[in-house]
C-alpha cells in the first residue's frame, strides 16, 4: 500500500474506486444480505503516457542541474569559520577582506566553501569534482536518446 500511495503520488500510477456486489456464491443463503451488499474496490494502473512525462522532466532536471554545476551558473562562494560554523556570503567578502579574513565573532580565519561540494579552498578537490560531474552528464547523454 505505502509503494503505491508513492507512485500515486509521484504520478506514475493511477487509482480508480470503484463500488461493486461481490459475485454470487450458491452455498450462501438469500437471507444473508450483509455478504450481498457492494464493496469499494481500488484499482491501479500504470499510467503511461504520465510515467514517461514525468520521467522525462525529471531527467531534464537532472540534466540541467548537472549542466549548472558543470559551468558553476548556480555555484555562490561561501566562506565558513572553522570554530564557530558562521558562514558568509561573497557579498561579505570586502568586509572580510577588510579584517583579514577573519571571522567577527571568534577572530579566526575564514576558509573558502564552494557551493554543495563541501570541499573548503581545495581547488583540486573542486577540478576533480567537476571532472566526475562532466562524466555524468556524458554517460546521460550516451543513455538518453532525444
Amino acid at each position: 500500500r505505502r509503494t503505491l500511495r508513492f507512485l500515486e503520488q509521484e504520478l506514475l500510477v493511477r487509482r480508480e474506486h470503484r463500488r461493486e456486489k461481490p459475485p454470487p456464491r450458491p452455498n450462501l443463503p438469500e437471507a444473508d444480505e450483509a455478504a450481498r451488499r457492494p464493496h469499494t474496490y481500488s484499482y491501479c494502473c500504470i499510467d503511461y503516457a504520465q510515467a514517461i512525462d514525468m520521467t522525462r522532466l525529471r531527467l531534464h532536471h537532472m540534466r540541467k542541474k548537472l549542466e549548472d554545476h558543470v559551468q558553476e551558473k548556480a555555484v555562490e562562494q561561501m566562506f565558513v569559520c572553522g570554530v564557530c560554523g558562521r558562514k558568509y556570503s561573497s557579498m561579505d567578502a570586502a568586509y572580510l577582506a577588510m579584517n583579514g579574513w577573519q571571522c567577527e565573532d571568534c577572530q579566526v580565519e575564514v576558509q573558502r566553501e564552494v557551493g554543495n561540494t563541501g570541499t573548503a579552498g581545495d581547488d583540486e578537490a573542486i577540478r576533480l569534482h567537476k571532472a566526475t560531474m562532466r562524466d555524468l552528464l556524458k554517460r546521460l547523454d550516451g543513455h538518453i536518446s532525444p
